[in-house]
This record gives C-alpha cells, structure tokens and sequence, in this order.
C-alpha cells in the first residue's frame, strides 16, 4: 500500500479524500480511465487465479463478511463540462481494479445476469477506458455486444498486439474459472458477493497534485511495511538473545528466488556447506557474535559494516546530533535501537525501527515501542554531507493517553497519518534525560540482499536464474502449519492467505504463554523455518528460464571449494507431478503432507517412494469433489499429515462424472490429471525417447476448453449432435493462443495445424490426431471418452497407498 506525501505533492489545506468502497457504490458516479502513462495490464494467470480463489474462499466461508483487496489511488479530472462529466485517473491499483472490471465483463460472458453488469458501463461508455489504446476499447465494445469471445480473440489484430493479447488471455481464464462452478445459483451467489462484499480503499488526491512526481514515488518508493515485515518484528520481539542471528535466519529465507545455501554463505561465512544433509544444518554454529566494535583492532566504520558478523552501535544518550565519519548513506540498510530518557523508561528495545529513503542523501529512520499501554517514538534524519553523514533527532512523539490496541499505529509511518491518527499523538520535549533515543545499532551491511546490489552486480549470483511456486509469506504459512502439527495444536482457522498472514500468526505472537516458554516457541518456529526452506530448495520445482523459454524444473545444488552452482534436474515424473499441481491446485494444500514427510522421512525413501506419496496426495485433494463429509480442502491437507491413503472408492464417481457432457463446465483439473496420466505411461514406455516434440513437451496454464469438432463448423457440418460435442471425448484443454489458432476449422485441417507444431499442445489430442480423422464421428468420440477414462480408473485403482 502506498501512503501519500501530503507535503511534497500537495497544498497544506488540501487533503486526500479516503473512502471503502465496493462495486455497488461506484455504479452512479465513477467513470474510470487508465492514463496513458501507465504501464499496460499485465497481470497473468498466477496473479488472477490467486484473486479469484481468495476471493471465492471468503465468499464460502462468510457471505456477509467483506473481502478487502487493497488499495487505489484516483486523480479526479474534470472538462469543461463540470463535474458531471468528470474522470478518475488510475494512478496505483489500476492491475487488481482492471481485473476486477474483468471478473464483471467474464460473468456477462457467462450468461449470468447480475448487478456486477451494472459495472460494465457508465452511462453508454465502458465504465474503464483505456487512454490512447483505442483497440483495447474496440475489443471490449465488441466483446460486450455478444461478439463469442473465441471468435474475437482468434482475430489477428488480437494476436499481434501484445497488449490486447493479456487482457483476452485475463477474460478467456476469468471465463473458464467461472464456467468451472457448474452450478448457476452459487455462481448468482458468487456475483452478489463481489458487487457488495468485496471491498477496497479509494484515495482521490486533490486537485493541483504533481502527477509526475507522485507516480514516481508510486513506482519507486514502497513505503508501507509487509505483513511480514511486521510479523518477523512481533517474532523477534520475543527473543531475549541471539536477534540479530534469527533475524538472518528470517533474511536466508525471504529471498525466495535465491537458494538458501547461496543466501547463507553470505549471511553466515561460517557456514558449513560440506553437511549438507537432509537434517539442514543449523546456521547458528559457530557463529560470532560483537555488539560494539567501534574500530577495534583499527577497522573503520565502513570496514566493520561490511564485515558479516559485526555491527556498530552509536550511543546518544545526551545527544540530539552526531557524525559519521568516511561512510555511505546507502550503507545503512538494516538498523535496530534502545529508547531511554524519563518519558521512556530505562533502555527499552525498539519494537519497530522503519528506514525511510527521501532521496539519495537523506534518509529517515523511526523508533517505535508500545509501553505502558502508551505508543512511543522518535524520528532520526540522517544527511549525506560529503563523505560524512550528519545525523539529528527531528522529533519525539508519544500517545495522549493509555490504548490497548497496540497494533494501529506502531507498523505505520507517523509522517503520514490520517487526521484521526495524528489526533492520538503529541510531540515530546525532552529534557536531561535525554533525547529519547539511547542508542542505535547499525547492522552489517549484506550487499546481495539489497535492490541496489541485485540490479547491479547480476554476475554475483548463481548463473541459473530461478523462481520460485510460492511467496515467503506462503512459506511461512506452510511452516507454521507443520509447526502446529508438531506441537499437537489443530490446524490454522484462518483461510490460508498472504493478506491474512498477521491473523494466521496471532497465535505464536500474542500468547499468554510467560516469556520464557514463548521465547522458546518462537526460536523452535525460525529453526523449522530453516528446515523447511531448505528441503523446498531440494525437492520442489522452480521456474527456470533457459533459452527465453520458462519451465517448471526441479535443481541440483553443486557445491565445490566453496563456490554454488546449479543445473537443471532431468525431466522426470516428479517434476511433472507438481508443474501439473502447480497449475491446478493451491500449492500449500500439497505441500503440507508432502514436505512433513521428506522433512521426517525424504533420505531414508527411495525416488519411487516420494513419487508414490505425491500421488497419492493429489489423488486424495482431487477427489475431495466427491465427498461429502464437509471436509474443506484445507482439512483435508490437514488431515492427510495423519494419513494420507483413500479411505474410500470413488472410481464409479470419477467414471460418472467424466462420462456427463458438461463442454465448458467440466473442472480443468481432470484434464491436466489426465495430461500427466499420459506423459507418465509414455514416458516409462519408452517409445517416446527419440520423439523431440514429446521431450519438449511441459505443463503450461491451460484454461481454454476446445471443442475437436467445432461448435461452429466452418463449412456448417452437422455430423455430431449437440450433445456429443460437450462430451469429455471431443473435448481438450489448451491455453488462449493455441486454442484461437485452430478456431473453427474442420478436424481434418486442426490435425494438420497440431502436428506441423514444434510440441504436442496436448497428449491427449495427439491420441485423437493419430487416428484417421477424416471421417470423424460420434463413434470415435465415445470410443476415445472411454479409453480415456480407462486410463483413470487405471492408474486411482493401482496407486499404491503408504
């Protein structure tokens, strides 16, 4: 979330106008435009399944409980004509805000009539317009006067514009994502939820601001802290001792596109990278440890912060100012410090230390603590001056009185509050006591985790370029899940999302366990965190590019003489495995039970053990459809770190339910499944080895449901009936591209298109193109359905269970 500057971009008099709004509160008056100044919609599968999803998930958990997903800043710009014909300029947000005027444009498409259709329009215009990109508005007028979306995104104006292709592929996904739910009442539901329920915070800027430099700040600046950000400080908050060396801990796994092994070698020098086991060695061995190294043994400042294990600690306890001598503003990336003086208390740890960059040459840093129910704080400015930096306490500030919640203002900026907010605080004067901050400790200075060093000095880093399935906040919520489990707690209440991190952990950080217990709690979390950072590493798949194409791959790490390489594993069934769940399934739902057990048992199972697991995992999630016990998915993941075998047999549920002709509503997942269920056979086969478009083929989003026969046959040929063309036999799932590219054209030249292909799109299309086609037919269609699901039933019934 950005938090706006009042006094750099705007009049004092002037504010900015904050609101919570939902849909239905835009309908009458907000007409909204993209200016041309910014950057194209790019948001891709991940980020709009991600946002469906969690938005689903608070639709069936609470219908009546509101879903914030963020915040957007609007400049209101008025003609000529007043305000009635006024506009409002996306500035930030305008990605979440597009797709969400997608998800409206997708229910229309669906034929699902609900008030979301009001969103569409203002007035006769599109309710967004898109400055300068008069073909994006031509593609959305046409779209909604009941152009067939296939038919618009097969044109070849579409597929030229780069632009206009991610919007298509955004409402071709949106569409089959709704298409999945099958059930027209949930999804009139689903719609009444998003056009009420799902809300966000509106910021209109006043008029006169500097839309340059506010962009700008937009782009570069990041002022608001993470949610984990905020929840490593809570964390940290409870440990007596060793901070600085969990607080690395924290730093080795946040960098999620950065192995663990690369990221300690720098946090930790002393690392051994020669027991690498699947025990993950503990970072805190043989660790060294200085809290005030001022020039010992003739070290300078600037040599003792770019040294891993030291750090240097400035006392000010009668001081407003200060100087550092012979060092860098930008040296100063991580810092920590004690407040102390009458209106304080005795040398109290910061509980918030925030770095703030205004520009090159100065920086801000505040000091925050919560004691005695009263919010406490103090602003540091620090001054590049030449090759010294000046340093001045600006001000001291402190609540009026007594508050229990102690979490609204301790993680926010206190420069930019709102007007209700600064109410709360009065400037402190202080007096002999001192100046309210005792102390601060500068913290070593780790290059390779900074923005500046990573846009540099690229050649620093492993020459394989990885990323990763998941976010660090997802990996927190992952290892604290099996943390719970460990202690014999239940699972997580909370729905498993980022935006819900702080809630998910309020457990583990407001406690009413004595200090000591918890302090061991929490230690017990960071070393878990480690561990299962690194079989994550080990066992799961990145994304690697390699020749500008991305792939799902699983690593292996090299290690010699101290120096980190990384190659590209051999494609294997593993690896396919999880790129087929990495596009069909919530990611922590199979993580859970998979990484608990390599983490208890990976070293002592074979390949062939560990892949049956898997398996059986996702077997277990997929048939979760079926069941009607009331079991969430997430329960099930839950449950499964127990026992993970099928207790029951859903083979004649699977058989009915791929044998309904259901076209476009059949859920995705099945076809993915069945996609891997081929790849497997061919591939231990061997048939396929010298095949190059079988060892190119991947798993890719696919979300656009192709009919092998046409709906709308280009030569009008009838030889299929309505209902053999929806059946699971003439069906196959492709992504936007591939599916436009073949269109309406009779099978006859489709098959043509597939093979002349540099990789097979789908393996189960290839087994419908091997065979002759020319007159194809609705035998052929029952024959290959039946096939298929012989293949299914096949391989649910032979899993081993474990």
């Amino acid at each position: 979330m950005f938090q706006i500057k009042k006094s750099r971009f705007m009049g004092q008099r002037e504010k900015v106008i904050t609101s919570i709004k939902s849909i239905s509160d835009l309908i009458e008056e907000y007409p909204f435009c993209v200016p041309s100044y910014q950057r194209p919609y790019v948001w891709g599968n991940e980020q709009i399944y991600k946002l469906l999803n969690d938005i689903y998930a608070a639709f069936e958990r609470n219908k009546s409980e509101a879903y914030f997903i963020g915040t957007v800043i609007l400049y209101k710009r008025t003609r000529s004509g007043g305000d009635e014909t006024a506009v409002y300029e996306l500035l930030d947000g305008q990605q979440r805000f597009t797709t969400l005027w997608l998800i409206a444009v997708a229910f229309s498409k669906t034929g699902c009539n609900t008030d979301l259709n009001r969103f569409l329009r203002f007035h006769q215009n599109l309710r967004i317009r898109f400055s300068i990109r008069n073909q994006v508005e031509d593609y959305f007028h046409r779209l909604l006067d009941e152009y067939p979306a296939s038919d618009i995104a097969s044109d070849e104006t579409v597929s030229k514009d780069e632009y206009l292709c991610c919007i298509v592929r955004a409402v071709t996904s949106i569409t089959g994502w709704l298409n999945e739910i099958n059930d027209e009442s949930k999804l009139q539901d689903l719609g009444r939820y998003i056009y009420s329920q799902v809300k966000f915070v509106m910021n209109i800027v006043p008029k006169g601001t500097d839309l340059n430099k506010l962009f700008t700040t937009i782009n570069n600046a990041g002022l608001q802290l993470e949610q984990s950000d905020i929840l490593k400080s809570l964390l940290l908050k409870r440990l007596p001792s060793d901070k600085l060396h969990y607080s690395k801990i924290w730093e080795c796994c946040e960098q999620m596109n950065i192995s663990l092994e690369w990221n300690a070698g720098r946090l930790f020098p002393t690392y051994d990278f020669g027991t690498l086991t699947d025990q993950a060695p503990s970072p805190l061995a043989n660790r060294e440890t200085s809290s005030d190294l001022q020039n010992k043994e003739g070290m300078t400042l600037c040599q003792i912060l770019h040294s891993d294990n030291m750090e240097r600690t400035v006392t000010l306890t009668d001081m407003k100012s200060f100087c550092l001598q012979d060092f860098k503003l930008s040296d100063i990336v991580s810092v920590s410090g004690e407040l102390g003086g009458a209106w304080i208390g005795t040398n109290i740890p910061s509980e918030v230390c925030q770095i703030y960059t205004e520009s090159e040459k100065i920086k801000y840093i505040q000091f925050k603590v919560y004691s005695d129910n009263y919010h406490k704080g103090i602003q540091l400015r620090l001054s590049q001056v030449g090759n010294n930096i000046e340093g001045e306490i600006e001000w001291a500030k402190g609540s009026k009185k007594r508050s229990s919640k102690n979490d609204q203002l301790l993680h926010k900026d206190w420069n930019h509050l709102t007007e209700e907010e600064s109410s709360k605080l009065e400037d402190v004067t202080p007096g002999r006591e001192g100046y309210g901050l005792h102390a601060f400790t500068i913290h070593p200075y780790i290059p390779h985790l900074t923005t500046e060093f990573r846009e540099t000095d690229q050649t620093a880093l492993p020459s394989l370029a990885c990323r990763s399935i998941i976010s660090f906040p997802s990996l927190l919520i992952l290892t604290y899940r099996l943390f719970r489990f460990r202690n014999k707690q239940e699972d997580i209440e909370k729905p498993l999302q980022e935006n819900s991190l702080l809630e998910i952990f309020k457990g583990l950080v407001a406690s009413e366990e004595p200090e000591k217990e918890k302090a061991e709690e929490v230690e017990k979390f960071f070393k878990l965190l480690w561990t299962v950072r690194w079989h994550f590493d080990k066992y799961i798949v990145k994304w690697v590019e390699t020749e500008g194409i991305s792939e799902l791959s699983l690593i292996e790490t090299n290690i010699s003489d101290g120096n980190i390489s990384y190659t590209e594993r051999e494609k294997s069934c593993m690896s396919m495995l999880q790129s087929m769940l990495y596009f069909t399934t919530n990611p922590l739902l199979w993580l859970t039970p998979f990484i608990c057990y390599i983490i208890d048992r990976g070293d002592q199972e074979t390949q062939e053990k560990q892949l049956s697991l898997l398996e059986s995992i996702d077997n277990t999630l997929s048939v979760r459809q079926f069941m009607n016990n009331g079991l969430s998915l997430q329960a099930l993941s839950w449950k499964m770190l127990g026992s993970s075998s099928l207790k029951y047999d859903f083979s004649n549920d699977i058989k009915t339910y791929l044998e309904s002709q259901l076209g476009v509503h059949f859920r995705h997942y099945w076809f993915q499944k069945l996609e891997y269920i081929l790849w497997k056979e061919m591939k231990e086969a061997g048939e396929y080895k010298n095949d190059e478009k079988f060892k190119r083929y991947r798993f890719i989003s696919r979300n656009s449901v192709e009919h092998v026969f046409p709906q709308h046959h280009e030569f009008n040929k009838t030889t299929i009936s309505s209902d053999c063309l929806d059946d699971f036999g003439n069906l196959a799932l492709l992504n936007v591209a591939q599916n436009s590219s073949y269109s309406n054209q009779d099978v006859g030249k489709k098959k043509i298109d597939f093979y002349s292909k540099p990789t097979y799109d789908s393996l189960k299309l290839k087994l419908i193109y091997d065979k002759e086609v020319e007159y194809y037919n609705e035998n052929m269609v029952y024959e290959h359905r039946k096939t298929m699901i012989e293949k299914i039933m096949q391989y649910y019934t032979n899993k081993a269970k474990y």
